[in-house]
């Protein structure tokens, strides 16, 4: 008798030893997101893994592996404390024919406070980051730290709308979609990068087509502000454009700041203070468009 949980298929054995072992699990295989965990309770801190936790441990194995290969990455001296060497015990079994990389790129990517983990990198675009650590019960939790996305996804969550024809091109066509900025608008997130990838490969590919981008920010901040960081983040993608091979004839910029709000919520009330505005509200204001602005003769 075999137990399916989503993509994943445990034997009889393993399912029970997992309902033994495992404290609590938020993991959705279906739709992963940051902060979704797998608790273990104590492992036997012995030298080596007794057989219900190597059969444990070989389901969780088969659930990270779901997301794709393994790259482990040790942030600390696996000899320097009896917690750690249980860390490492316990890691090193989850990644086997997993890549190990040095101490010291593990300590770049870790945050200071995380001195006691393994955290598994991404290795393509659909993966995800774990990190393992142990709780003040001594427990074990595996968490996703990080989610990487299919391409074709990042479509589905960010863009907005899109009416570019590329058989029938007008000015005017855009296409509208969000982002993750920095603070400041002077940089974007990795999987942001990964969207503005794309839309480079379909504007190489229309390479008659000349085109503004408009950063929009949300009406928090006085204006003069946001026309400041619009401004910066437009010239970011543009010159992200540029340095990858666009002629930067072809790309205008316009910050526009909170001048063309999509939604009439206000940031201060009738009163000049207090925010009427959702969440979901400044979510919407805050986007880029890319409007085709007339044609070249490549």
């Amino acid at each position: 008798m075999m137990t399916t949980w989503s993509m994943v298929t445990f034997s009889q054995h393993a399912s029970q030893l997992w309902k033994k072992y495992v404290d609590a699990c938020t993991i959705d295989l279906n739709s992963p997101e940051k902060g979704q965990s797998i608790t273990l309770k104590s492992l036997t801190e012995n030298e080596n893994l007794n057989p219900e936790e190597t059969i444990v441990l070989d389901s969780v194995r088969k659930l990270l592996n779901s997301f794709g290969g393994l790259k482990l990455l040790r942030s600390w001296n696996c000899q320097s404390t009896e917690s750690n060497q249980h860390l490492c015990k316990v890691s090193n079994y989850l990644a086997k024919n997993a890549v190990k990389l040095n101490e010291s790129k593990a300590s770049k990517l870790l945050k200071p406070d995380h001195e006691e983990q393994y955290q598994i990198p991404d290795t393509a675009i659909d993966n995800c980051i774990f990190s393992i650590s142990k709780d003040k019960s001594n427990r074990l939790k595996i968490e996703i730290v990080q989610v990487y996305i299919e391409t074709k996804d990042l479509w589905k969550i960010w863009v907005r709308s899109c009416n570019i024809n590329p058989n029938q091109p007008r000015v005017r066509q855009m296409i509208r979609f969000q982002l993750c900025w920095n603070s400041n608008y002077a940089s974007l997130s990795p999987l942001s990068l990964v969207l503005i990838d794309s839309l480079m490969k379909f504007f190489a590919i229309n390479n008659s087509f000349n085109f503004e981008i408009g950063v929009h920010t949300d009406c928090r901040g006085n204006s003069k502000s946001n026309n400041f960081l619009s401004s910066s983040g437009a010239q970011y993608i543009a010159d992200y454009f540029i340095t990858n091979g666009f002629d930067e004839k072809r790309i205008t910029i316009k910050g526009y700041g909170e001048s063309k709000l999509l939604n009439d919520c206000a940031c201060e009330n009738d009163k000049g203070k207090g925010m009427d505005c959702t969440d979901q509200q400044l979510q919407e204001n805050r986007r880029v468009e890319i409007v085709i602005t007339g044609f070249n003769k490549n």
